[in-house]
């Protein structure tokens, strides 16, 4: 299957991509959405996935 046609796929590259950058840029909605060619409810998506790991290595 290819990555456009797997969205679950560009949100969880999105959501690693969060995880490993340290500063994030605002807005970040709109940067997922251009740079991971997500949709808005993909891009917060991302982020809650990335913030939940980050909660759960006590990095939050």
């Amino acid at each position: 299957m290819s990555e456009d046609r797997d969205p679950d796929g560009k949100v969880m590259l999105a959501a690693q991509w969060l995880i490993d950058t340290a500063e994030r840029p605002h807005p970040l909605v709109p940067e997922l959405q251009r740079r991971f060619d997500l949709t808005a409810k993909d891009a917060c998506d991302a982020i809650r996935a990335a913030n939940e790991v980050a909660r759960s290595v006590g990095l939050e």
